[in-house]
């Protein structure tokens, strides 16, 4: 299983108390092949891997809006850092959050 930082749908590009949906998944890529580039690229079915907002609400600091990114270490512990953007209207905070082991 491959998992995926939320994007699109599984995001909400809300902050603080207005964010409601930050979530990773699954989508299973064996049995896959490459695409060439133009071809068609098939549908995958995606599972709910986890739901990161209750971890991001849990240090009672700021909710960032997006997930930057995304490790799996070979045990299984999955790792996810926030980004700050830098701008105005930024708290300046960065979340780095063990969210322990989302998938066997």
């Amino acid at each position: 299983m491959a998992l995926s930082p939320s994007k699109g749908a599984q995001r909400d590009n809300q902050t603080g108390p207005n964010a409601r949906i930050k979530r990773v998944y699954a989508v299973d890529v064996s049995g896959e092949t490459p695409v060439a580039e133009g071809g068609v690229i098939p549908m995958l079915d995606k599972t709910l891997a986890i739901d990161v907002l209750p971890a991001m609400q849990a240090g009672k600091g700021w909710v960032h809006d997006k997930l930057e990114g995304l490790a799996r270490t070979a045990d299984g512990t999955v790792y996810v850092v926030t980004d700050n953007d830098g701008v105005d209207d930024s708290t300046g905070e960065t979340q780095f959050l063990n969210l322990g082991k989302v998938l066997d």
